[in-house]
């Protein structure tokens, strides 16, 4: 591309993104534009598989072909293996698009692969800036009940965790609290406002759920309405890596950002990179061990 305006880098989960119960990871969309958007794109790894797309706010209006809309309240596709499709509606198509397709379920007969986000989005209350918003889902087979979220370089409106309910009655409770901020039902978000992070060089929040949920963190590059995005945040386990290859991390196809690394590891861990020791790490609120 020639363009640099927008760029987004997907975190490929593997063969922990294959199968068959999703639901869709897109962020609420503020303010209307014809530039805004939500999606999903799935991809079969097996012939004849059929996926099912239902849920949403029934007057979500898709985009089809050329200028036409599609405007059922399920819809199913078949695909064989390799086949892709993708769904998107935008914000100008109809007000339910702002936030009628959040949490919508995918489901799907055969093991698929999908990608979710907005291209592009925002939830900052601004009329022209938006960018790219998008990660690699996993199905809910693999998702969790504790999470950590490292606040980003954003303004504090780009700065809110979204969690998504897969199940009903699912409260979320903020930085240790035994006291439910939210309780939603399946297919129902919520964003925690930016003012829950705490700490001072590498401000964090724990969320906890009562049953296994999403989370999505929304953040800003800089301090700036036309730098956000949106990444997948896996939930916390002893059973994540002890090692990662992260390369060209400054690098979008041909263009140079300036780019980060947030790390969540155990209390006493030694962290290197590069073979450098990192220092500086500070204790996450709420969170034991």
């Amino acid at each position: 591309s020639t363009n640099n305006r927008q760029a987004e880098m997907i975190s490929c989960q593997g063969t922990a993104a294959l199968g068959t119960t999703f639901r869709a990871g897109v962020a609420p969309i503020v303010v209307g534009s014809i530039q805004r958007s939500f999606f999903v794109s799935f991809m079969a790894t097996q012939n004849n598989t059929t996926v099912l797309v239902n849920g949403y706010n029934p007057n979500v209006v898709f985009a089809g072909p050329g200028n036409s809309t599609i405007t059922s309240n399920s819809l199913t596709i078949t695909l064989n293996k390799g086949q892709t499709y993708v769904l998107c509606g935008y914000s100008t198509l109809d007000p339910a698009n702002l936030n009628g397709f959040v949490g919508a379920s995918v489901t799907s007969d055969k093991p698929i692969v999908m990608n979710n986000g907005n291209w592009t989005g925002s939830i900052e209350n601004h009329p022209t800036y938006q960018d790219i918003m998008a990660d690699q889902a996993v199905p809910v087979n693999r998702i969790g009940t504790e999470y950590v979220c490292i606040r980003g370089n954003g303004l504090n409106a780009m700065e809110q965790p979204l969690v998504i309910a897969h199940s009903n009655n699912t409260q979320v409770f903020i930085g240790g609290s035994t006291l439910p901020f939210v309780t939603l039902n399946a297919g129902q978000y919520a964003l925690i406002p930016e003012s829950n992070y705490s700490g001072s060089a590498h401000e964090s929040i724990y969320i906890r759920t009562s049953q296994p949920a999403y989370l999505y963190q929304p953040l800003g590059g800089s301090p700036l309405s036309s730098n956000s995005g949106m990444n997948f945040i896996p939930p916390v386990s002893c059973l994540l890596p002890t090692e990662a290859m992260i390369p060209n991390v400054n690098n979008i196809g041909p263009f140079s950002y300036t780019g980060d690394l947030v790390l969540v590891t155990t209390q006493g861990s030694t962290v290197t990179r590069n073979s450098n020791v990192v220092t500086g790490a500070q204790a996450i609120t709420g969170l034991q061990g």
